[in-house]
């Protein structure tokens, strides 16, 4: 690994951690909207019964997981920029590079946390809109063992 791609790395990686912040902010914000549906129908009587704790359990650990996930891309963005601004102080002053590939390393493996949890997120999600079809429509013909 030359000099000049030992601290390019890790800033390459930055944007598409960035864009993984993004789109799970905004999954974190679609949560808070269809947290307040949900206290509206539950408030206006329209939601009733068991369904109610299923989606609000639901909602509380989809934002547990999002949360984690946001929390491991944020580390990984820290991690990034570390490793990025020590291999430049490693190319002017010629030392060692271990450290800017230890860092590089964690803020990888703060993205596979992220992307573990963000798929634990998405399949509770399934499984909400599996039991919000099946009330609606009633069971259907086809396999839902994705859940």
């Amino acid at each position: 690994m030359d000099d000049v791609s030992l601290w390019v790395s890790p800033v390459v990686l930055v944007s598409g951690v960035a864009l993984l912040i993004m789109s799970t902010s905004a999954r974190y914000g679609q949560i808070h909207a269809e947290l307040r549906e949900l206290m509206h129908d539950t408030h206006n009587g329209t939601l009733v019964g068991d369904s109610v704790d299923m989606l609000y359990g639901h909602i509380r650990t989809r934002t547990r997981l999002l949360l984690s996930a946001l929390f491991g891309l944020y580390l990984s963005v820290g991690f990034l920029i570390t490793g990025s601004l020590v291999g430049v102080l490693s190319t002017i002053w010629s030392f060692s590079h271990v450290p800017v590939i230890a860092l590089t390393c964690a803020g990888i493996l703060g993205v596979v946390y992220a992307a573990l949890q963000l798929i634990r997120e998405s399949r509770i999600f399934l499984h909400t809109v599996n039991v919000c079809v099946h009330q609606v429509v009633g069971p259907t013909h086809e396999s839902d063992d994705t859940t």
